[in-house]
């Protein structure tokens, strides 16, 4: 798991004060990476919600933990890998679905967050990942995709609530 972290450019601060979630995410978001590892996608999730669940109740170190979590996220993002900009959109969706409102709230609560989604919808990377052959028009379907499907299913759940 060194390596991964070697090769990703996150402060060794930022990944120590997210914990063990933090180096999972690092690790699934790996450029050197196939394809999504749902097995590790699942315990990131599970872990998540725990720590959401704890930041709702208590606060405090929780809500940092849960906020560490998100600024990696946010890096992963933000990476010039192709690779890694789309395990990384796949886990965002994934945790979107499955955390709840507190991981919503942190995760909005990081205006870089919404703008860099927006970036990906709106303009493309440079450059094709030569091992995967994925290009930058991938990153923004796959965006654009995400975008969709959130704005959809809050309006949902919104409409039942009212």
């Amino acid at each position: 798991m060194v390596s991964f972290l070697r090769s990703s450019r996150i402060d060794r601060h930022l990944v120590e004060e997210a914990g063990d979630v933090g180096r999972l995410i690092v690790e699934a978001t790996s450029e050197f990476r196939g394809r999504a590892s749902w097995d590790i996608n699942v315990k990131i999730i599970d872990a998540i919600s725990k720590i959401s669940e704890r930041a709702s109740n208590f606060g405090g170190s929780s809500y940092h933990q849960l906020e560490a979590n998100v600024k990696i996220i946010w890096k992963r993002l933000m990476s010039k890998e192709i690779k890694t900009v789309l395990l990384t959109l796949e886990l965002v969706d994934a945790l979107v679905k499955n955390c709840g409102i507190n991981f919503h709230k942190a995760l909005s609560n990081s205006k870089d967050f919404i703008a860099l989604m927006k970036k990906h919808c709106l303009k493309l990377m440079k450059g094709v990942d030569m091992v995967s052959r994925e290009r930058p028009i991938d990153v923004q379907r796959k965006a654009l995709e995400i975008v969709q499907i959130w704005g959809q299913d809050f309006s949902r759940s919104r409409r039942r609530k009212d």
